[in-house]
C-alpha cells in the first residue's frame, strides 16, 4: 500500500466520523421545558426542494471545490473508547433525529485529497423545536472534551474538542474546534452550529492539518444568507 493510498484512508476514516457524527439530519424535539423566546417562528411552509436550493453549492465556495461524497474507509471510523464521551456524543447524534413533519437536507464537498473538507447538515423545524435543538446540540457536545477511538483494526485515534471564538451567524450560534489525530496524520475541524428562524445548520470544515477560522466564518455567512432567504 502507497503512502498516498494509506493517507487518503485514514482521511476517509476521520471524514466518515465526522459524517457519522453530523449527517443524520440536523433537529430536535419539542420539549415544553426549552425557552422558546429565543425563537422567530416563520408561518411560511418549507419543502425539501425549498431546503435543498437553500444549501451551500460550489458557487458559494472558494474555487477548487466540489461535491463529493465520503471518501474510501469512511466505513471503518470507530467509537469513542470513553463510556462517558461515547453517550456524549451519541446524544448530540440521536438530538438530530427528527420528526416527520420536519424537512432536511445535507451535502458534502471536498477540495482535493487533503482537502478542505466541508459538511453542511440543514433542518426545518417547527415552533419552538429549533431552538430546543440549538441547546440540547451545545449540552450533548459540552460533556466531553477528548477521547480515543479504536479502528476495527486496532489504530488507535486522538480527539479533542474545545469550544473556540467564532464570529456570531444568524440569531444564535456557537464554534468548536475538533482535531483528530490519527497516527502522524493530524485533521482540525471548526465544527459550528448556528439557526437562523426555524433552520437549525451544522457546518464542518476540516483541512490538514486545520482550515483558517476566517475561512470557515465566510462560508458561514453565506450559508445564514441563503437560509434567511426562506423566511422571507
Amino acid at each position: 500500500m502507497t503512502r498516498g493510498t494509506l493517507r487518503r484512508l485514514r482521511l476517509g476514516t476521520v471524514l466518515g466520523l465526522l459524517a457519522a457524527l453530523i449527517l443524520t439530519g440536523c433537529g430536535g424535539t419539542d420539549d415544553a421545558s426549552e425557552p422558546k423566546a429565543d425563537t422567530t417562528p416563520v408561518s411560511s411552509t418549507v419543502t425539501a426542494a425549498d431546503l435543498r436550493a437553500a444549501l451551500l453549492t460550489t458557487d458559494d465556495l472558494p474555487m477548487g471545490y466540489t461535491v463529493g461524497a465520503t471518501p474510501a474507509g469512511a466505513d471503518t471510523a470507530g467509537a469513542p473508547d470513553d463510556a462517558a464521551c461515547a453517550a456524549a456524543l451519541k446524544g448530540f447524534k440521536d438530538s438530530a433525529t427528527i420528526g416527520k413533519d420536519a424537512t432536511k437536507a445535507d451535502v458534502q464537498f471536498t477540495a482535493g485529497d487533503a482537502g478542505p473538507f466541508l459538511l453542511e447538515s440543514v433542518a426545518w423545524l417547527k415552533g419552538g423545536a429549533a431552538a430546543a435543538g440549538f441547546a440540547t446540540f451545545r449540552t450533548a457536545l459540552a460533556k466531553c472534551d477528548s477521547w480515543t477511538m479504536t479502528q476495527p483494526d486496532g489504530t488507535k485515534s486522538a480527539v479533542t474538542l474545545a469550544s473556540t471564538p467564532f464570529p456570531a451567524l444568524g440569531d444564535a450560534s456557537y464554534a468548536y474546534r475538533l482535531t483528530i489525530q490519527l497516527g502522524t496524520l493530524s485533521v482540525g475541524s471548526n465544527l459550528v452550529v448556528f439557526r437562523v428562524a426555524n433552520a437549525l445548520c451544522v457546518l464542518v470544515h476540516s483541512g490538514v492539518p486545520n482550515v483558517p477560522t476566517a475561512a470557515t466564518a465566510a462560508i458561514g455567512r453565506t450559508a445564514v444568507t441563503k437560509l434567511t432567504k426562506l423566511t422571507r
